[in-house]
């Protein structure tokens, strides 16, 4: 199987390197853009891309969207090591290819904070992949999750959650990040990985108030239940902030941001795996329902055909319950 950066040399072969110097493209693969001489350049279509990194799906636009790239790493002198299997570059739609990557600073406020709080920290290093099998017994499980903030165990686990979550909100601000909600209720993302961008170029994030995004017919008993739904006494947007908002918005940041992963299956399961990095064994029962049991039941659960290409507006969120999962949960699957 041809790597990708083979790929990527044959493909702009074609094209006049003058035409991605200066890209985002250009610097993150200077040397492609100065084509060995002899190397042949063989028509290439995106079939010719299935099976690398890259994929049919990323060139809908075909190969001539590659140098419009726009990419959204932070400036070079950020940027970290990526993820090894991360699919770096992803079709925002209409042919256009962006860069995602990790972002080395929220990497080292992610270093800094695990050791101010006397966490041992190891940083992710390989994209995890998803087992079908085990989401689907994590899907099963978290359908037969009780609601229990009452338990002494699941109220302990969402209290450590909660706090360690608020250590972590006041680090990003301390570092300069700011967050409010979407004006008006709207999403002004479209592609939920433009949040991603919006953290990575502008240090910001809008999120949608916690209201509006708990799922389940049971939603305003969860509401009233949920360890989460303390104030913070703080407001965005002229709005009060929930404990629920900030992990939101924190689980954005130092899950998804910090490697550039998606918000789809494989991109919520690497999001857990960088984030629970950042949390005490107490926290990561909580942590794990919160977000690997919801997801694995949105996109591996009675509903997954509906929500696979779902919007976020139509996508059937689970049920909002505080509860623990079993053991094996947060055990399996843990990359290095």
């Amino acid at each position: 199987m041809a790597s990708i950066r083979d790929t990527l040399t044959k493909l702009l072969a074609k094209e006049s390197p003058s035409a991605i110097q200066g890209t985002p493209l250009g610097n993150a693969y200077p040397k492609l853009a100065q084509p060995e001489p002899g190397l042949e350049a063989p028509m290439l279509s995106p079939d010719d891309l299935i099976g690398t990194g890259i994929g049919k799906a990323a060139l809908v636009g075909g190969a001539k969207a590659l140098p419009m790239l726009a990419g959204v790493l932070a400036p070079s002198k950020y940027v970290g090591k990526t993820l090894q299997g991360l699919p770096e570059l992803i079709n925002m739609g209409g042919g256009k290819l962006e860069k995602f990557g990790t972002d080395q600073r929220l990497v080292d406020i992610a270093k800094q904070h695990a050791a101010d709080m006397g966490i041992p920290y190891t940083e992710q290093s390989a994209y995890a992949a998803v087992d079908p099998e085990r989401a689907k017994r994590l899907a099963y499980a978290f359908e037969l999750m009780k609601n229990e903030p009452g338990n002494p165990m699941v109220k302990k686990s969402y209290e450590a959650l909660t706090d360690q979550t608020m250590k972590q909100y006041e680090a990003l601000k301390k570092a300069g990040y700011k967050f409010d909600f979407m004006p008006n209720g709207k999403d002004i993302y479209g592609n939920p990985r433009n949040a991603i961008n919006d953290i990575v170029t502008d240090k910001h994030l809008s999120v949608f108030p916690t209201e509006s995004g708990f799922g389940g017919t049971r939603a305003n008993q969860a509401l009233a239940e949920n360890p989460l739904l303390q104030s913070i006494g703080e407001s965005w947007n002229g709005q009060p902030v929930l404990a629920n908002d900030v992990f939101r918005a924190v689980h954005d940041v130092m899950g998804h941001a910090k490697h550039g992963v998606g918000f789809r299956a494989a991109g919520e399961e690497n999001a857990y795996q960088a984030h629970r990095r950042l949390f005490t064994p107490e926290a990561i029962p909580a942590l794990t329902s919160e977000t690997r049991g919801q997801n694995s039941w949105v996109n591996f659960g009675p509903l997954a055909k509906l929500n696979k290409n779902a919007s976020p507006g139509t996508t059937q969120y689970a049920e909002q319950k505080s509860g623990l999962l079993p053991e094996w949960a947060w055990l399996e699957g843990i990359v290095k």
